[in-house]
């Protein structure tokens, strides 16, 4: 063997071993991953489940979730920022759906003493009527938001006594029954709300006026009645069923009075036990 050939056969050993060290090390070297920084996440109040429109919200219908950082809108209610959002809010009514899962925004929530809130709470095809009253004339200060009271007007009339003579006399009549009281003044928290902790626990409201949900037809029989008198508001029970011996006597006394009106034109009135006779003008 010549010298040539043995430098060729060196020349083959030592280029294959690199090679094979060069591919076991590429084969064994790990491979570099960049890790990406983590997206931060704030917690979001949205809705627990659907809100129809004009619902008053409960605990049961908010809840918080986790919301990637970049995607909050600057008007969601986050926990950093507003960590008593569920409580503040308890007791709103929904301006419009709020579908389940959606964030929960200022303008669709109307909160107790925020613009809005009283066409919020009103029930369909219903209207807000306010009237004067004066604290002996609303039960005291005990009617409050939220109350069934029936609405009296008392007037001056002219009545003739047994001699014939006309004299004025005061007269209570029962405009309308049943009616529910939605504000004593500026007050407009519904006591039922404060078992939730939504609102302050009102033990009365001594104020000058009162709103009332009424129909546009008794609207516009309190309209005709303000001038004509001093209206008063009578606390109904909480006990939604009425004393059924009670009703019956009052429904007799009233068709009595009916039958004489159209009969004579005038209705009968004791007065310190001596009857008289009303005349309607």
């Amino acid at each position: 063997m010549n010298l040539m050939r043995i430098i060729i056969l060196v020349a083959a050993i030592a280029a294959a071993g690199l090679t094979a060290i060069l591919v076991r090390s590429l084969v064994s070297a790990p491979e570099t991953v960049e890790e990406k920084p983590a997206i931060p996440v704030n917690q979001v109040l949205v809705a627990a489940r659907k809100i129809d429109i004009g619902a008053k919200l409960t605990e049961a219908d908010l809840r918080w979730q986790e919301f990637p950082e970049p995607s909050i809108a600057s008007v969601y209610f986050t926990k950093s920022r507003n960590p008593e959002a569920i409580r503040e809010l308890m007791g709103g009514i929904a301006r419009a759906e709020i579908f389940a899962a959606s964030p929960i925004t200022p303008g669709k929530i109307v909160k107790a003493g925020d613009g809005g809130f009283m066409s919020a709470i009103l029930e369909g095809g219903m209207r807000a009527m306010a009237i004067k009253i004066a604290p002996e004339s609303g039960a005291g200060g005990f009617i409050l938001p939220g109350d069934r009271v029936d609405v009296l007007l008392t007037r001056q009339v002219t009545v003739r006594d047994e001699s014939g003579q006309n004299v004025r006399d005061i007269v209570s009549e029962t405009l309308l029954e049943n009616v529910r009281a939605l504000a004593i003044d500026q007050t407009v928290n519904d006591p039922g709300a404060a078992e939730s902790g939504s609102a302050k626990t009102t033990s009365s409201v001594i104020g000058k006026t009162a709103t009332l949900q009424v129909t546009p037809a008794q609207a516009q029989t309190l309209a005709s009645a303000i001038e004509g008198g001093t209206l008063s508001l009578a606390l109904r029970s909480l006990e939604r069923k009425e004393d059924p011996v009670f009703a019956a006597r009052e429904a007799e006394a009233a068709r009595a009075l009916e039958e004489q009106r159209k009969k004579h034109g005038a209705f009968s009135i004791i007065r310190y036990g001596a009857p008289g006779q009303f005349r309607p003008k």
